[in-house]
């Protein structure tokens, strides 16, 4: 009897294996105006026009062979979009966005899984 048990336990315990399966995350995201050694540098919430490109940096985890965008916005509206490979469970990857005069405002980048919902997203505001 006790060994029925345990074996039913044990089938139990197997079959919801697959359930343990993390979820994508997003680990940590910021904008700054550099990326060095896959790291984030300068990061902040506010930027001027002659800072010449930035950088959203993300390090998402449990996405191994998905991909994801960063979807820049403006004011509201989509600006551009970045499809980016993650590598491994633990990945680093960044999108950035080269700054001309007439795109002050404030602005944020979305990042969107590959099922369209958004997992995170980060504010700044762009001085001339």
């Amino acid at each position: 009897m006790n060994r029925s048990i345990v074996l039913c336990f044990l089938t139990v315990v197997l079959l919801s294996i697959p359930c343990l399966v993390f979820a994508i995350e997003v680990e940590d995201i910021g904008i700054g105006r550099s990326v060095e050694d896959r790291a984030l540098l300068d990061s902040g919430t506010e930027f001027s026009i002659s800072d010449g490109t930035l950088y959203c940096f993300t390090r998402i985890l449990n996405g191994s062979g998905t991909t994801i965008r960063h979807i820049w916005h403006r004011d509201d509206e989509v600006i551009s979009e970045v499809s980016l490979t993650v590598g491994s469970d633990n990945w680093r990857t960044w999108s950035s966005k080269l700054l001309a005069p007439g795109m002050e405002g404030d602005w944020n980048v979305k990042v969107v899984d590959s099922e369209g919902d958004v997992m995170e997203s980060v504010k700044f505001t762009l001085n001339p």
